[in-house]
C-alpha cells in the first residue's frame, strides 16, 4: 500500500487553483449592479467548487457560469493571461489589453501547460492523458460533480459510479483533485495473451509508454528534485500512474491510479499563504 505523503516543498507556487477572495473585494469603481453580480459568482463559486452536497453543486456551478459570463460581456475579467499573476491572487477587474484576461474555464482546463514557479519550463508529466473517465487531476470538485453525482466519504474524499465504473477521489483544501483511483469490473472470462496485449495497446495509446511494465501491470512515473520545507533537495516520485488487471471472485477488474502530489502542495502553500504573511507580521521582538 503506497502512503500519500503530505510534504509542503519550499519551491511550490500554486498553479491553476482559482481561489475565492471576499465578496468585499470588489472594485471600488464597479457599478452597483456590476458589484451584485461579483457577489453572486463569489458566492456560487465558494458552493460549486467547496461543497460536499451533489445537489447544491450540480445547481451552483451554471449560476455561477452565467454570473461571469454577464461580468465579461460588462468588461470585467477574473483570470490573467500574465503568467507573473498566480491564481491565488486574481480578483474581478477591467479587462485590459495588457492583461489579456482569460475565462475561468481556460484556467481550469489549462492546468498541465502552468508552470511550478516563475521562469520554469512548462510542468512535466507522467502520462499523455492525466484522466481516468474524464475526471481529471487538477480538475475541481465541481466539475467532477457536472459528471457525475459524488459522495462526500470524508478526509477530503469523494466517490462516485458512472458508466458502472467506481472512482474515487482525494481533493486539496482549494477543492482539487489530485488523486484518481477507478475500478472497472470487466466480466468473468480467463485472462490471456490476447487480452493483455490489448490492454496494453489501449492503455499507452491514451497514457504514453509505461516506464515499466509486467504482463499485468503498468507504471508511469514522473521524478523530480524537490526541496522539503527547511531540508535537503532530494529526488522525490511527484506524478505517477499505474494500471493492472485483476482477477477475483466477482471476475476480471481493471484498477487505474493517478496522483500528482504537486497539485496537492501547491494548493496547501496557496491556503496557506495569508496564515502565514500574518504570522509573519505578528512576530515582535
Amino acid at each position: 500500500m503506497r502512503t500519500y505523503l503530505k510534504m509542503m516543498p519550499l519551491a511550490v507556487i500554486g498553479i491553476g487553483s482559482i481561489a475565492s477572495v471576499a465578496e468585499g473585494q470588489t472594485p471600488l469603481d464597479a457599478s452597483a449592479t456590476d458589484r451584485a453580480s461579483m457577489g453572486e459568482w463569489y458566492r456560487f463559486n465558494e458552493l460549486c467548487r467547496g461543497s460536499s452536497d451533489a445537489e447544491t453543486i450540480k445547481n451552483a456551478c451554471p449560476k455561477r457560469d452565467r454570473a461571469e459570463k454577464t461580468l465579461e460581456a460588462r468588461g470585467w475579467c477574473w483570470a490573467y493571461a500574465d503568467t507573473a499573476v498566480f491564481p491565488v491572487d486574481y480578483r474581478w477587474h477591467h479587462c485590459s489589453q495588457k492583461t489579456l484576461p482569460l475565462s475561468v474555464r481556460e484556467v481550469k482546463a489549462g492546468f498541465a501547460s502552468r508552470t511550478m514557479q516563475e521562469g520554469s519550463a512548462p510542468m512535466r508529466s507522467a502520462t499523455i492523458a492525466r484522466d481516468a473517465g474524464g475526471f481529471s487531476l487538477g480538475m475541481s470538485i465541481g466539475e467532477a460533480a457536472s459528471l457525475s453525482s459524488l459522495e462526500s466519504i470524508g478526509g477530503y474524499q469523494y466517490q462516485t459510479t458512472k458508466n458502472g465504473i467506481r472512482y474515487d477521489f482525494s481533493i486539496t483544501p482549494l477543492g482539487r483533485i489530485y488523486r484518481v483511483d477507478s475500478v472497472q469490473l470487466v466480466r468473468r472470462f480467463a485472462i490471456d495473451d490476447m487480452f493483455l496485449r490489448a490492454l496494453a495497446v489501449k492503455l499507452s495509446a491514451k497514457y504514453g509508454k509505461p516506464t515499466n511494465a509486467t504482463p499485468e501491470t503498468f507504471k508511469w512515473s514522473l521524478i523530480e528534485t524537490v526541496k522539503r520545507t527547511g531540508g535537503d533537495a532530494l529526488p522525490f516520485e511527484t506524478n505517477w500512474a499505474s494500471a493492472n488487471v485483476q482477477a477475483d471472485a466477482d471476475g476480471v477488474s481493471i484498477h487505474i491510479k493517478l496522483i500528482d502530489f504537486r497539485i496537492l502542495w501547491n494548493d496547501e502553500a496557496a491556503s496557506n499563504r495569508a496564515s502565514r504573511d500574518k504570522a509573519i507580521n505578528h512576530v515582535a521582538f
